[in-house]
């Protein structure tokens, strides 16, 4: 069997013949005597040859080839295989347990080779072709999206079309689909294909299916036997729109190569190539000669782009056409008459729809030289030197393109960044390829360090990309998409190898110029987040993934000086299995899809559509992308899709009910499909370890939010003995910066909890308790305010939020259920703790100090072991710290502002029942039990709203308690006896615990990637603190003021009822029904 690392030996670097200096030993072989003396093996053990016979044949630059032949094929330079010299020491360390059947990686690789194989049989489309392709054609709607899509981002880059002509031929289409041209309307389906991959990820992925079947459509058209229908400029742009489809889709990688060749033929055969102003073509207008251009620019795009990829030379020379770059002037200008057309141009600061294309020409000439060098299979003794005037040529134009993209800034429009990226991409991918060959030998030879700096910063370049559009392309592209990040990850642990294996060299000074180790693994961490990504919802290749892993476990092994034979053993051994659950899990899911479809006839009658969304109206987003694949990748009977639509349509609530993202949501990195539930066997909902990260959260909320709620009798004790001397409203600051920065501090927590696990909460558990003994000695306000409310605050919330984040990481049908049970252990400690301060503060000697003495040991006993317990179930992800885009997103917006006016109006009440009721004549003692009464009664409330909420819909439970609590915040004046507070204290106390809980438990629904969810907690959460500032002195204010708590009710009341009605259009934003159980 073929093992995972059956890579090429790539080209050697000691060859004296291309160095200007002698050649010493080369860095695969540095790396393998690296390995050998860390592990000091026997020489029987640790050769680490190379497999006998695994399909590759390396090629030397000592001989004749410069490239690698792989199963009789030939492979140029600029080919990924000939970017392998950092895997190679691992291929020889790892190949001899790969290959032996007895082995744990023989068998963990043959079993994701079978998966990806099944997978791959699954997938397949059907052969059947429908007799017009409008069948194919979804509803305009999203018709429309599709194709905007690819103008705003490919056209601009490949001008295929001309935009204002294709609009009046789509206009035509949607008067009758079935009177369009076959041509016209498989373009469109292209152009759709293209467009899918920027879509959100959910629609991107499944719509890929789609994008597919569109693809199989097009390429049936081209290889139709009526050749003459594809001598057009119709059918060229046909062939260009299909080799990009496959490109961004990774269909048929090896034979674009040969789609290319014939793309050129039928160029060249129409005479694209012949430049039609100069030769003076008749009966061509000016937007007709403007086509030509653009398309014949398009088309060596394609051909040089295929040859980089495929390692092959170009199939055209520059003294084979003389067509002229395309003018810069937008397409709407361009008409019949060429004068008119003519004084349109723009200079070439000023951007237009052509602008990029004409970038991209000015260096056409130049790359397909800089192709023909570098996939040359002779050796050239003074090729360093043609190569650095290659690279002066190109970056002088790279720098050009640099300074127009500036100006354009000053026209009224200008190009993405994904469209700047693409051309950075296109363009520098040379740099790499000429630098390359050399930057490895720089190691040895100091002649060639330019080229390795130049190596390095354009690596860092292709993996800095920080666009949404672009992350897709490297999710499902082929090519250049695929194997540029790969080729860039792998230079940069080369380097990242040769600083730690280099103890002294003459590049010593340099290396102190050179990123830290730490600044340049974020790369290769970057890297394999995206490939793993890539394995989940695109190709199946296992290889990239693991052959990355592992060389980054070698990286760590040797900066550790741990033994590297063992580490990267066990790291490809872990990552295979992890490759083989998400593989697994993607065939199951495929079964399942499979299972609910049969088999029919392409054919779908013109009508269909408007039959089809009328069955969705009632749900369009939920149930037409399934149905719309099942019409089109395995059809069904007519009457099959209308029930299949409806049965998604109920299943999709069911989803929404339960708070279960759909299998494919993602967005900016917000949404996961659903293989992500298949890593570690998906959501445990149950089971020991589950329960026990609920329970240890449940402990440490108690500790926390528990003691914070007690804030009533310090309220009540200060104001009495410690300051009495201090109006009420400055000693509620206490309380209120307390809270206010508890949620400040769950701000902190929650994103590094999701960027570093549960380690995070450790130090912050210590702090807390340290905060809980200085709170004991204090004697002033300034020191309660700093112990208690400052540090106090930041601390509790840096230990409450990785316990509650963590929650979302063991349950997911269950999780208002767990979450409530955790954020129920407040009400705990808000029942127990109060009691036991209220006695030790009044009914014994031991006096304030020891009271919170004990408060301080009794957490420290629960805190500690809970700690420990807590712990991350999901990888943690690698973007930033805080994921400010969330607050792009309608439904979190208006989410967390509901959840502020909630908590502004929860917690005056909270605070001042205790003091409301001494002066309407209760006793202190009695006073001082309300707080304990009110949580008691939170207890059930908090429990039952989680239990709820997966019942009947966590955003209905929130509107739910929000309203009664502003209800009963407004029927608090009215209470005036012993009784009638102690009973609005304790519903109070009831429905408010469900805003306590459904707070957490709402905004943990809205992340569709359940690593994000700390994140979402503690931004929410950091809103919801101001409210905790501002709430409790303002009452105190209105209280000192008005000497009556009436208005304190109604502000109170106001607040919880704006909340409730705030969740309404949450629910909306998130696509729920106004009545749904959402």
């Amino acid at each position: 069997m073929t093992s995972v690392f059956s890579l090429s030996q790539g080209p050697r670097s000691n060859s004296p013949k291309d160095s200007p200096s002698t050649q010493t030993s080369t860095p695969a072989s540095q790396k393998t005597q690296s390995i050998g003396r860390i592990e000091q093996k026997s020489s029987s053990e640790s050769s680490m040859a190379p497999p006998a016979d695994n399909g590759w044949i390396p090629c030397s630059w000592q001989g004749d080839l410069k490239g690698v032949v792989s199963k009789n094929r030939y492979f140029g330079q600029s080919h990924w295989m000939n970017y392998v010299t950092p895997f190679q020491a691992i291929q020889r360390l790892v190949v001899q347990y790969e290959t032996d059947p007895e082995s744990e990686l023989y068998d963990l690789t043959n079993k994701c080779k079978i998966a990806s194989r099944d997978i791959k049989v699954q997938e397949k489309i059907f052969s059947s072709i429908a007799s017009h392709p409008s069948d194919y054609v979804p509803p305009r709607e999203t018709a429309d999206k599709l194709l905007q899509s690819y103008l705003q981002t490919f056209d601009p880059i490949y001008r295929i079309m001309h935009v204002p002509r294709f609009q009046r031929e789509y206009e035509l289409y949607w008067m009758n689909p079935r009177t369009s041209s076959h041509g016209m309307v498989t373009r469109l389906l292209l152009m759709m294909a293209i467009g899918t991959l920027f879509q959100p990820r959910q629609e991107a992925t499944v719509l890929r299916s789609s994008a597919l079947q569109w693809i199989y459509v097009a390429q049936t058209w081209v290889s139709t036997p009526f050749d003459k229908y594809r001598l057009t400029i119709e059918g060229l742009q046909i062939q260009c729109l299909l080799i990009l489809a496959k490109l961004t889709h990774d269909v048929d990688g090896d034979f674009l190569r040969a789609s290319s060749g014939s793309l050129l033929s039928t160029a060249m055969q129409i005479g694209l190539h012949i430049d039609p102003e100069l030769h003076g073509f008749e009966n061509l207008s000016a937007e007709d000669i403007q086509l030509r251009r653009k398309l014949w620019a398009t088309v060596l795009e394609l051909v040089v782009q295929t040859s980089v990829d495929s390692g092959a030379t170009p199939l055209i020379r520059a003294s084979d056409f003389d067509c002229k770059a395309p003018l810069n002037v937008e397409d709407m200008n361009l008409d019949q008459d060429t004068a008119h057309s003519l004084s349109t141009v723009r200079p070439p600061h000023k951007y237009t729809q052509s602008s990029l294309q004409i970038m991209l020409t000015s260096s056409l000439l130049l790359r397909l030289e800089i192709v023909a060098f570098v996939n040359e299979f002779c050796i050239d003794s003074n090729k360093y030197d043609k190569a650095l005037g290659l690279a002066k040529r190109l970056t002088e134009n790279c720098t050009s393109n640099s300074a127009a993209f500036r100006a354009f800034k000053e026209s009224s429009h200008f190009p993405t960044d994904f469209q700047i990226f693409m051309v950075e991409l296109l363009t520098h991918q040379y740099l790499f390829a000429l630098h390359y060959p050399y930057a490895i030998k720089a190691k040895s030879d100091p002649a060639f360090y330019y080229s390795r700096k130049v190596c390095l910063d354009t690596a860092r370049l292709f993996l800095q990309i920080q666009d949404d559009a672009y992350a897709h392309l490297q999710l499902w592209g082929g090519g250049i998409f695929r194997a540029t990040p790969l080729q860039a990850a792998g230079f940069i642990g080369e380097e990242m190898l040769y600083q730690l294996e280099t103890d002294t060299t003459f590049f010593s000074r340099e290396k102190r110029l050179l990123d830290s180790q730490n600044g340049l693994r974020k790369y290769i961490e970057y890297y394999l987040e995206m490939a793993f990504d890539r394995l989940k919802v695109g190709p199946t290749n296992i290889r990239p993934y693991v052959m990355m892993s592992a060389l980054l476990a070698q990286i760590d092994a040797t900066s550790e000086k741990l033994p590297v034979e063992e580490k990267v053993l066990a790291k490809i051994r872990n990552d295979l299995a992890s490759c083989y659950e998400v593989l697994r899990g993607r065939l199951q899911e495929t079964n399942s899809d499979s299972g609910t479809i049969h088999e029919n006839d392409m054919g779908v009658d013109a009508g269909t559509w408007q039959d089809f969304l009328t069955v969705i109206s009632e749900n369009p987003a939920s149930a037409y992308i399934r149905t719309f694949l099942a019409l089109q990748r395995k059809p069904t009977v007519i009457t099959e899709s209308f029930t299949m639509a409806q049965t998604d349509t109920d299943q999709e609530s069911a989803r929404l009910e339960n708070g279960i993202p759909n299998e494919t949501q993602s967005p900016d990195g917000n949404q996961v499909d659903k293989v992500d539930e298949k890593i570690s066997d998906g959501f445990p909902d149950g089971g020991f370890q589950a329960w026990s990260v609920a329970i240890s959260a449940s402990f440490v909320i108690f500790s926390t939010l528990g003691y914070t709620n007690s804030f009533g009798v310090f309220q009540a004790y200060y104001e009495e003995t410690l300051l009495k001397t201090t109006s009420p409203s400055a000693i509620s600051w206490i309380g209120s910066l307390q809270a206010f920065f508890l949620f400040g501090g769950i701000l902190l927590g929650g994103p590094l909890f999701d960027r570093y696990g549960a380690t995070t909460m450790r130090i912050p558990a210590l702090l807390y308790v340290f905060s809980i003994m200085m709170n004991s000695i204090c004697k002033t306000l300034w020191q309660l305010i700093l112990a208690q409310g400052i540090l106090g605050g930041i601390s509790a919330g840096m230990t409450f939020s990785p316990g509650i984040s963590a929650v979302g990481h063991y349950f997911r049908k269950k999780r208002g259920l767990a979450m409530s049970l955790g954020v129920a252990g407040s009400s705990l400690g808000g029942v127990i703790l109060p009691i036991a301060l209220n006695e030790m503060l009044h009914s014994s000697t031991i006096g304030f100090g020891w009271a919170v003495r004990i408060v301080g040991f009794i957490t420290l006993a629960l805190i500690l072991p809970s700690s420990i317990f807590i712990r991350a179930r999901l990888p943690s992800r690698k973007s930033s710290l805080f994921m400010f885009s969330a607050f792009k997103q309608p439904d979190y917006l208006v989410l967390v502002a509901a959840c502020f006016f909630s908590t502004l109006g929860m917690y005056p009440p909270m605070f001042y029942f205790p003091t409301y009721a001494i002066q309407h004549n209760m006793s202190s003692k009695l006073a001082f039990y309300l707080v304990a009464i009110l949580n008691a009664a939170s207890f059930p409330g908090r429990v039952l709203t989680g239990f709820m909420a997966d019942k009947w819909g966590r955003l209905n439970m929130l509107i739910f308690a929000s309203f009664t609590s502003g209800v009963l915040a407004l029927c608090w004046q009215a209470a005036h006896s012993n009784t009638s507070i102690i009973v609005i204290t304790a519903f109070f106390g009831f429905f408010s615990g469900g805003i306590i809980s459904g707070t957490s438990i709402a905004i943990s629904s809205v992340p569709k990637d359940p690593r994000n969810i700390g994140t979402y907690l503690g931004m929410g959460f950091g809103v919801m603190a101001f409210a905790t500032l501002a709430g409790p002195p303002a009452s105190g204010a209105m209280v000192s003021h008005y000497q009556s708590f009436t208005q304190v009710s109604v502000f109170s009341g106001a607040c919880c009822l704006v909340g409730a009605a705030l969740v309404v259009p949450a629910k909306l934003y998130a696509g729920h029904g106004l009545f749904s159980l959402s």
